[in-house]
């Protein structure tokens, strides 16, 4: 069983980490190989079922669509988390929250171009937590631009990230413009949907024909700063929209993305796999 949540190598070569055309070659033949030699493939978007196929034609291989999933809270839990965690002098303000990694697929410079564009209003910040390799440059990114409304924080335990979420204003799932994305569905879209973490996404693709359906967030173009921003102030200027989605978000992620469903599902995958084994062998 090969489970695959990004089509590799083709996500690294087409964000540039991967140039070496002999390396890229050797990459592509064990990817194929996989394929070829796999009883079952299960990928994270029902695009990716057609991606693989396409590269494995002739296969006789099943692919089955498999999201990711996560732990939904019961709702009496979200409200029961303590303080809140963003710093007393913003806890009146609407806190835009990026939780995550500062990696070069994320583009967080566009969330700071949009916190730019926001910068007059008073009642918006933006606070960054995690780390990863492009933090160092986004945040001298902020800086250039002498941001007064952006805040960048060490990562925090699992525990203290959840009560970020249930005080943020709205959460920011961004990826880079690029073609092997709009096929993914980004697992932090739907950590802050069980949360009822009203988010906007820029990835475009699949996950935005899910949000969009559900009306459980905003999807915006990705690295389109304005739009970014539009979409804050959207949430920040009207509480009953952000109420609505609040609500879409957890009945979204509760009835499409449980852990408790998608591990059933691929349960009763394996069952039939390790079942038409047998049939095999005995035969």
């Amino acid at each position: 069983v090969l489970d695959i949540r990004d089509i590799w190598p083709e996500s690294a070569v087409q964000m540039g980490s991967i140039k070496n055309a002999k390396i890229i070659k050797v990459l592509e033949w064990l990817e194929i190989l996989l394929y070829k030699n796999s009883d079952l493939i299960t990928v994270a978007t029902p695009g990716m079922v057609d991606m693989v196929r396409l590269k494995v034609p002739s296969a006789v291989v099943r692919i089955e669509y498999i999201p990711c999933g996560v732990n939904i809270p019961d709702e009496s839990s979200i409200g029961a988390v303590g303080v809140n965690p963003f710093e007393k002098e913003d806890q009146d303000k609407f806190c835009v929250l990026y939780a995550g990694l500062h990696g070069h697929a994320q583009k967080l410079t566009t969330i700071i171009e949009a916190a730019n564009v926001l910068r007059d209003r008073n009642d918006i910040v933006f606070y960054f937590v995690g780390a990863g390799p492009d933090k160092n440059r986004v945040l001298k990114y902020a800086l250039d631009f002498k941001l007064s409304n952006v805040k960048f924080l060490d990562p925090v335990p699992r525990e203290l990230i959840r009560r970020y979420y249930v005080f943020a204003g709205c959460g920011i799932v961004p990826l880079q413009d690029l073609k092997i994305f709009k096929n993914v569905f980004p697992s932090k879209t739907f950590e802050l949907m069980s949360y009822g973490v009203p988010s906007i996404v820029g990835v475009g693709g699949e996950i935005a024909k899910v949000i969009e359906a559900s009306n459980a967030g905003q999807s915006v173009t990705p690295e389109n700063s304005e739009e970014y921003a539009l979409a804050i102030d959207r949430y920040a200027s009207n509480p009953e929209y952000r109420l609505e989605i609040k609500h879409n978000a957890y009945k979204t992620a509760k009835s499409s993305f449980d852990y408790k469903v998608i591990n059933k599902k691929f349960e009763n995958l394996l069952v039939k796999i390790h079942n038409k084994e047998k049939e095999i062998k005995s035969s």
